[in-house]
């Protein structure tokens, strides 16, 4: 029961976030919104920073799952479709969890003001772009990327990781449909590498 109620804690902190920002959100908003006391949180977050470290990792975690799943259910056979399955995947994530997007997206304009909170949404977005790079270098190795110009890895990740987090905040807005989404991005691919 208690795992129960802390995912419960977990998810209106989140839903409570995505509408108000982190600034805004605090153990007393959470816990009006679930009608317990502010202590009851704090049972199993200790600090606000705890819980807000536990919602990123949340949001993590729940983007890994359902691009782990596309990944699954594509089965792809080259590293370009690898790539683009996890991009897939990334959109698919945002469509489900828009207000995972919202969580992040407050989160970097909220952090220029806090660097807790932008090192915090910096270090969670950062394993996103491991993961591209990783990608990115096997196929290289597979000889079957090769890079445009002076490019180097990492900068290819880094542009290619911004262009998904960018079209992710989009779909918020948009609901672009997919085939529109991965056509954007494949454009995008192109420019970077052959």
């Amino acid at each position: 029961m208690g795992s129960d109620r802390k995912q419960i804690i977990l998810k209106e902190a989140i839903a409570t976030t995505a509408e108000l920002g982190f600034k805004r959100t605090n153990a007393r908003s959470i816990a009006e919104r679930l009608e317990i006391q502010p202590s009851n949180i704090f049972y199993y977050f200790k600090t606000e920073p705890e819980l807000i470290k536990a919602m990123l990792q949340q949001i993590v975690l729940t983007n890994s799952v359902v691009v782990s799943e596309v990944l699954a259910k594509q089965k792809p056979s080259s590293s370009r479709e690898k790539l683009v399955c996890y991009i897939a995947g990334n959109l698919e994530w945002s469509l489900r969890n828009p207000d995972h997007v919202s969580v992040l997206l407050f989160g970097i304009c909220e952090g220029q003001s806090d660097p807790s909170l932008l090192s915090l949404i910096t270090n969670a977005l950062s394993a996103g772009e491991e993961k591209v790079y990783h990608m990115i270098t096997a196929g290289i190795a597979e000889g079957e990327f090769h890079l445009k110009g002076k490019l180097k890895p990492r900068e290819v990740a880094k542009a290619i990781h911004q262009t998904i987090i960018g079209h992710t905040v989009r779909s918020i807005t948009e609901k672009p449909s997919k085939s529109l989404y991965l056509k954007r991005i494949e454009a995008v691919l192109e420019q970077f590498i052959s």
